[in-house]
């Protein structure tokens, strides 16, 4: 009983002593993103946007561009491929589109030739920008670094422009936004109008300028409309007074997220082409496969008659001529001679009539003269010649069948 005591009481002062060392808060921990956000960055951007009436549209390219009078939100650079570079873009705002840029994408020299913003600060700034310091203390370096690190909080931005008032039914001038960087600012260049813009101390972080008909805005953040961002402070008002969604107006979202990869883009192109190279690389690999077994069955093998032999040569000689017969019985006796005597393929026809003449003892001049295709031969002659070579033959096989039979 004494020992169960001195357990509890162990317990009950490790408990304590563990209480004492320890503080226990609540942490909040996000839920990961399921079904179409999880594969849609801009999900929320997108449900928030058809939710006040725009026509959104996620296409995978600028070819077509979107209607006249459309808003056209931009992060990708593969307009850079084309001969004519972002000019029909350029067209199209002048000809009443709205196009919403991050600064990332102002930093190209085709954006800048003719998009009337410069931007202050930044690792795009634009070095020619009178507005540009190049000289930072200590203590504002070490403030921005550690900002990037850190990561941007939420802060209060002023609306300001020489158009309308992004809410004016609410009188609402001043918005709390965040996760939107201090840096970079943007200013007009060209004596550009600024329509509408949001202002921090350090100057514009957001800017909207004329251009011929249409208009294009330009923010310092690729991510303010991510999924995770967007519902932060009034970010999503913020979105709604960037995107300007009007109900039944095409609104188009060309990230670089929605690119589709290079296999799946010619499979959508050119699966024709596809289709028809495996067709030819299964039918070379077949062609070239090893088979199992003899397309047809081999015929039996079996001796012929005297008299089918005889009728047989006798509609050889007939169809082809005596000077054929005698090519294929010289041809018979070259397979067997190749095989038994040394260097028979390349010798003269008197080398090889001596080499059979030494291997079969029959008479060199007469095998020479056998050899030789004479059509003036008379009938006698043909048999005797015809007679003299098939006997070399087989005493060439005979003398093999011998040799065999006497190695060990």
């Amino acid at each position: 009983m004494i020992r169960w005591l001195v357990a509890v009481v162990v317990l009950v002062l490790c408990g304590l002593w563990l209480t004492s060392c320890t503080e226990w808060t609540e942490v909040e921990v996000p839920r990961p993103e399921k079904g179409e956000a999880a594969r849609n960055i801009h999900y929320g951007a997108h449900k928030l946007m058809r939710g006040l009436g725009a026509d959104v549209k996620t296409p995978v390219g600028l070819s077509p561009l979107p209607p006249s009078g459309a808003t056209l939100y931009l992060t990708s650079d593969q307009w850079e491929i084309y001969d004519d570079g972002v000019k029909p873009v350029q067209r199209w705002v002048e000809q009443g589109g709205h196009l919403v840029i991050p600064a990332e994408i102002l930093s190209h020299d085709q954006m800048k030739a003719w998009v009337p913003i410069r931007q202050s600060g930044g690792r795009n700034a634009d070095p020619d920008n009178e507005d540009d310091e190049d000289d930072e203390d200590g203590e504002d370096f070490a403030k921005k670094m550690a900002s990037i690190i850190t990561g941007p909080g939420c802060r209060s931005l002023t609306e300001s422009g020489s158009g309308a008032a992004a809410f004016p039914e609410v009188g609402r001038t001043s918005f709390s936004v965040c996760n939107l960087p201090d840096e970079p600012t943007f200013s007009p260049s060209g004596g550009a109008r600024v329509l509408w813009a949001l202002e921090a101390p350090e100057g514009r972080v957001i800017m909207r300028v004329g251009v011929g008909q249409g208009s294009v805005t330009v923010l310092g953040s690729t991510t303010f409309f991510d999924n995770d961002v967007i519902i932060k402070g009034d970010n999503a008002l913020v979105a709604a007074a960037v995107l300007q969604p009007r109900r039944e107006v095409p609104m188009w979202f060309v990230t670089e997220s929605s690119r589709p990869s290079l296999l799946s883009w010619l499979w959508r192109h050119a699966w024709i082409a596809f289709v028809l190279g495996a067709l030819s690389l299964v039918l070379a690999l077949w062609r070239g496969a090893v088979r199992f077994g003899p397309l047809d069955r081999a015929a039996p093998f079996g001796r012929r008659s005297m008299a089918g032999q005889i009728a047989g040569t006798a509609q050889f000689l007939w169809r082809t001529g005596r000077p054929a017969l005698h090519a294929a019985q010289v041809r018979a006796l070259e397979r067997v001679a190749v095989g038994q005597l040394r260097g028979y393929a390349v010798m003269t026809r008197p080398e090889r009539a001596k080499a059979l003449a030494a291997a079969t003892l029959l008479d060199a001049k007469a095998l020479e003269q056998s050899l030789e295709s004479r059509p003036d031969r008379s009938p006698a002659q043909w048999i005797a010649a015809l007679e003299l070579l098939e006997t070399a033959r087989r005493l060439l096989v005979q003398s093999s069948r011998d040799w065999k039979k006497k190695s060990p």
